[in-house]
């Protein structure tokens, strides 16, 4: 039996010649297979979900508590859309369909409920699910590293506004000026963050500030959306923002913060959403 001709391997952009009844060469069917064995594996009780069954104590118990019952302890009225487990039952029938262990959450208490069972609570997270509707309007300021986003904010910003920026928060944590050379505070800013924008469904203030950088339209969607807030993006030029830099001497990684001005601005997305500032 003749054999069959040889082809590119599907992997994209390799050129290299493989058996017809091979899809990939050595290398990258190597690569592919332990791609497959990183996927997460779903357990079996994960089909619980889909039956009948749960299906019916799922409306049952969102008739009877159609509140969240997280919120409802800060006098917050949140319709729930999630039945959740008070025990977490890891595959145990009994706690499963037990009906008392069962309480109705919305999606972000949820979130940050699980996130302390799995251990993902204080982790970093760059954008958070786990937050709830603000109690105050939020104003999320975007641009690249030298834009002028906190000169705007404070031109702009009123008595019993709060300011939420993590160079900020890294100078609270490092005792030393802001824009000192402290990555080594970075995670633990990020995690505090998250913590203040987790709390502001209870904040006194007149309006939030949120600086952050969002190059992508995905990114601003996403405080956007979560925080109920109004996007501003700051879009100053790259020449603008390398000269503020250089010339402020408070920075000390001048160049790494040059860099990430043009990596910002080649990721950058205009969105019609946005309210844009230009110098």
């Amino acid at each position: 039996m003749p054999n069959r001709p040889k082809k590119l391997c599907t992997y994209p952009g390799c050129n290299t010649l493989v058996d017809g009844s091979e899809s990939k060469c050595a290398v990258h069917r190597t690569e592919y297979k332990k791609s497959l064995s990183k996927k997460r594996i779903r357990p079996e009780y994960d089909k619980w979900y889909n039956t009948s069954l749960w299906a019916n104590i799922r409306k049952r118990k969102l008739g009877e508590e159609p509140l969240c019952q997280e919120c409802l302890k800060y006098d917050e009225y949140v319709t729930a859309n999630i039945v959740d487990h008070i025990i977490p039952h890891k595959g145990l029938w009994n706690i499963f369909v037990d009906y008392d262990n069962l309480q109705s959450l919305c999606k972000s208490c949820h979130d940050r409920k699980t996130a302390k069972e799995d251990g993902t609570f204080n982790k970093v997270q760059y954008f958070p699910t786990d937050i709830r509707k603000p109690n105050c309007p939020v104003i999320v300021v975007c641009g690249p590293s030298g834009a002028g986003k906190s000169y705007y904010v404070e031109q702009n910003k009123k008595d019993n506004d709060l300011v939420i920026d993590v160079d900020l928060i890294i100078s609270e944590l490092s005792n030393l000026p802001i824009y000192h050379n402290t990555n080594q505070y970075l995670n633990l800013a990020l995690i505090q963050r998250n913590e203040i924008l987790r709390n502001l469904y209870r904040c006194n203030n007149n309006r939030v500030w949120f600086i952050t950088t969002a190059a992508k339209i995905k990114h601003r969607n996403h405080w956007r959306n979560i925080l109920k807030a109004k996007v501003v993006v700051m879009e100053t030029p790259v020449n603008f923002c390398i000269n503020r830099i250089k010339n402020d001497n408070r920075r000390q990684d001048v160049q790494q913060t040059i860099d990430r001005v043009s990596k910002w601005w080649i990721n950058y997305e205009r969105s019609q959403e946005d309210i844009i500032i230009r110098v």
